[in-house]
């Protein structure tokens, strides 16, 4: 692991320890796909959004491409769920440091994101839509990205995500590109 900045190895793994909460939907202690679906869901109804629709299946399926992608790193015993000691431990070795692997997983699910808070089509979103996103996809309160100015693009909530999962520096604030 390259040095530490303004964390060190036991804040990183505290900040992640906090994050499994917003993973496990159903408070049963274990994250599986059955969560990351269940977030796609409550997502698509805080838009009014169809599973069915191009952009409804496009999230379902990056919220199953996420999840697989922690699974692969994190699911040492295959039993298809991640305890929160399996989850901190897969980040530390798998995420911490390795921006273009967590964005390898992430990006279906933050781009098919946008798409759903896009309100106007335009591949951008307000600070008010992603808050609203934000709440949606943040079921136990756990402390998000906060954002600065009125426009988001992917780029700039994949940097945030990113930067957020792979080093040991707290949560960045997003910069709005207008």
């Amino acid at each position: 692991m390259k040095g530490r900045t303004r964390m060190g190895l036991r804040e990183y793994q505290e900040k992640i320890a906090s994050r499994f909460a917003s993973f496990d939907r159903d408070r049963d202690g274990a994250v599986s796909v059955h969560d990351f679906r269940e977030m796609a869901g409550v997502v698509l109804a805080e838009f009014d959004e169809s599973e069915h629709t191009a952009s409804g299946r496009a999230l379902v399926d990056g919220a199953e491409r996420f999840w697989q992608g922690l699974a692969d790193a994190a699911d040492v015993d295959r039993d298809g769920s991640l305890t929160k000691e399996e989850f901190v431990r897969a980040a530390t070795a798998s995420l911490l440091d390795n921006p273009e692997g967590f964005a390898y997983i992430v990006l279906p699910w933050v781009e098919a994101a946008i798409t759903i808070a896009d309100a106007d089509g335009d591949g951008e979103v307000s600070a008010a839509e992603w808050r609203r996103m934000l709440r949606a996809m943040n079921a136990h309160g756990v402390p998000t990205a906060h954002t600065a100015g009125p426009v988001l693009t992917v780029d700039e909530v994949l940097a945030s995500a990113v930067a957020y999962y792979t080093s040991d520096r707290p949560m960045p604030q997003v910069s709005a590109t207008r």
